[in-house]
């Protein structure tokens, strides 16, 4: 039992952190996606959506 509560412990401070480092990017401006700054090469990235034309 103490195993199951260490390990969901450890589960949910992982969880914590990303949920941080993505809202620390988010205010800083930075992307949350992994294209390597080609954002409109990789065509999965909100500002690669948002600037392509409407149909």
């Amino acid at each position: 039992m103490l195993a199951t509560i260490i390990i969901s412990l450890l589960v949910a401070a992982a969880f914590i952190a990303v949920v941080v480092s993505e809202v620390r990017k988010k205010k800083s401006g930075k992307h949350s996606c992994s294209c390597g700054g080609n954002c409109g090469g990789c065509g999965l990235c909100c500002s690669a959506r948002d600037t392509s034309p409407k149909s």
